[in-house]
């Protein structure tokens, strides 16, 4: 793991061995790298600030890693990997507890509770004497410490994207449109919806409804027992970024370059804003809405009437969401060598992450009480602010 700072104007890049780690001190400005000797999940008020030294935790290597964000729950971590292996790793060292090979292809970010992990693959099947291939999807719980298949529910089509979930069910959608849900307990099919367009956002469950943003620009909140239409809304492009949802007010980014702000309860337009490129990410945050888009730039958006806070540009497009604190924002650009995090009142650079260049994926960096996650082509890497 390196750590790159300014030091006299020039870039100096460190790697500390597996039984060092770094502290970075902000002093008038300049950052001093020290090396030190390495001596959960916690409440929002205990968690994780930016404005700390961070210091490298933990490594865990794989060339297998595929474009899809892990799973943190509880003191565990769930990592999708390439030929339809997942893992888990201690949140807290880092090292393997089980490894299942379900085979075919992972296809879905995974979703975790403290009974089960819940896991979307695609098979190809080989269909009739033409020998053509149809993908066929399926939706798997594994036993929680044990990464045993505790049931398999079976579907025409995989699941793509992320996996949704509440306290009693798993929702997801195919590439053709079909929307499902699925009891968690035995894994049965409770509903599914089928829609022209394909949806191109992140499922959010929030309360008792299930918002998709779709290809043809429409946002639709759903309910989550039977998948009934509450409320829909059409924006002037592609649904193309993830929703996200502040007090009263559901906040997602469009191919028309604005960001959307709508009442939570019936769809209503709030307000909206216009960025420099396509919206690529929203995130809530306790200051308002960040917003990332093809233009580079980070928008801070209030959330009530849609003003802007503060704008500042990155070295690099953002695919995934911001990883956000009471402080600050991590960013991970799909180009350059680091991660970037801003101060959340500013904007302005609190401390960067060298990750190499190029190693940075499409997975959104995580928190979990003290520790930030980072995942990289070369696998996970995982820091503290704590020394």
């Amino acid at each position: 793991m390196y750590y790159s700072h300014k030091k006299n104007g020039s870039l100096t890049k460190l790697s500390p061995p597996r039984h060092f780690v770094l502290v970075i001190l902000v002093i008038s400005n300049t950052l001093l790298v020290i090396p030190q000797t390495k001596n959960t999940r916690a409440a929002v008020s205990e968690q994780l600030s930016f404005s700390k030294p961070l210091v490298f935790k933990w490594q865990y290597e794989t060339r297998e890693i595929i474009d899809l964000t892990p799973e943190i729950h509880g003191d565990f971590i769930f990592v999708p990997l390439s030929k339809g292996n997942l893992l888990s790793l201690r949140l807290q060292e880092g090292n393997l507890v089980w490894k299942s090979e379900i085979g075919g292809e992972v296809t879905a970010s995974p979703s975790a509770d403290g009974r089960s992990v819940y896991v979307a693959s695609r098979e190809e099947q080989v269909e009739g004497s033409t020998a053509s291939t149809a993908s066929e999807g399926a939706v798997r719980a594994l036993g929680y410490l044990s990464g045993v298949t505790n049931w398999l529910s079976k579907l025409p089509r995989p699941i793509v994207g992320t996996l949704a979930a509440n306290e009693h069910s798993v929702f997801g959608y195919s590439q053709e449109g079909h929307v499902y849900a699925i009891r968690k307990v035995d894994g049965q099919l409770l509903w599914v919806r089928k829609y022209d367009r394909a949806f191109t956002s992140a499922p959010l469950v929030n309360n008792d409804r299930l918002y998709l943003g779709s290809g043809d620009g429409t946002l639709y909140s759903l309910d989550v027992n039977t998948g009934a239409i509450i409320w829909r809304y059409k924006t002037g492009g592609a649904i193309s970024s993830n929703v996200s949802v502040s007090g009263r007010t559901i906040c997602v980014g469009s191919a028309d370059y604005h960001a959307y702000g709508l009442s939570l309860n019936d769809g209503r337009l709030l307000w909206r804003y216009r960025t420099g490129g396509r919206v690529q990410s929203v995130a809530s945050t306790p200051r308002g809405f960040l917003i990332t888009s093809l233009d580079n730039f980070v928008y801070l958006i209030s959330p009530l009437r849609g003003n802007r806070v503060w704008k500042r540009l990155l070295m690099g497009r953002v695919a995934a969401p911001p990883v956000t604190t009471l402080d600050g924002a991590l960013f991970a650009p799909l180009s350059g060598e680091e991660c970037v995090v801003l101060e959340l009142k500013s904007g302005r650079r609190l401390n960067s992450v060298y990750v190499g260049d190029g190693n940075n994926t499409s997975a959104a960096p995580l928190i979990s009480g003290h520790i930030l996650l980072l995942t990289t082509r070369k696998g996970l890497y995982a820091l503290t602010d704590r020394l």
